[in-house]
This record gives C-alpha cells, structure tokens and sequence, in this order.
C-alpha cells in the first residue's frame, strides 16, 4: 500500500512516476577515457587490458585492468588470442633464396601464376 500512496503523491506533484535518477556509483571510465581506449584497441587489436590501465593511469584515471576488460566487454570488443604464424627459419630463407637464383633466368612469360592448387582444363572436341 506505501508504494501506491507514493505514487499517487508523485503524479499530484509531478505529473508522472518517472524516477528521478542519478542513483547507484558513478562511472570511473568517462568518455574521454571511453574514446581513449579505443584508439588503443584501434591502434593495437593486441594491446592487453594492464596495459591499457597503465596508459589510462599515466593520463590520471586510476582503473584495474578487470574494469579495462569489462567496458570493452560492454562495447562489444572480443577478447581472443591473436594468431600465431610461423616465422621463416635461417634454413627456409635460404632455401627460398637458392630457388630465385636457379629460376632467375627462366622464360616467365610462359608461366602462368594463380593461387589455385589446381587448374581446370576445359578440352573441346571439334
């Protein structure tokens, strides 16, 4: 019952129940700081949330990396792990410049290059 009778003293004040705002803890992230970690991100797609902190730090707002991960998680960004790929060995490299050297004087006009494994060969019966 306390609760109609407060109600029907907001709409004799007010006109409507609307609540009013402003309640619960103040976001310690601002928009600057939104904006800003963005760049990060945009900048670096690998950047790790402590050193998103770091940098937020060195700018004057103190925040954990956790709080980093959660407003990213809010503005929908994934957390993954980036690829790896395998980098060329000393014996790779070598190899690969042993090739352009035997295939440096090749007839290249007569090589057709794709990135098909194979080719379909279309025959025509006259």
């Amino acid at each position: 019952m306390r609760t109609i009778y407060y109600n029907l003293k907001k709409i004799r004040q007010k006109g409507d129940v609307t609540h009013r705002g402003g309640n619960g803890r103040k976001k310690i992230i601002t928009n600057i700081d939104a904006c800003r970690i963005g760049q990060y991100v945009r900048r670096n797609p690998t950047i790790s949330t402590k050193l998103i902190a770091s940098k937020l730090k060195e700018e004057g707002t103190v925040v954990s990396r956790v709080t980093v991960g959660r407003h990213l998680a809010e503005h929908s960004y994934k957390n993954s792990l980036p690829l790896t790929i395998p980098m060329l060995t000393m014996a790779h490299k070598g190899i690969r410049v042993t090739w352009a050297k035997n295939h440096l004087n090749d007839n290249w006009k007569r090589t057709i290059f794709t990135d098909e494994n194979t080719i379909p060969i279309v025959l025509k019966y006259n």
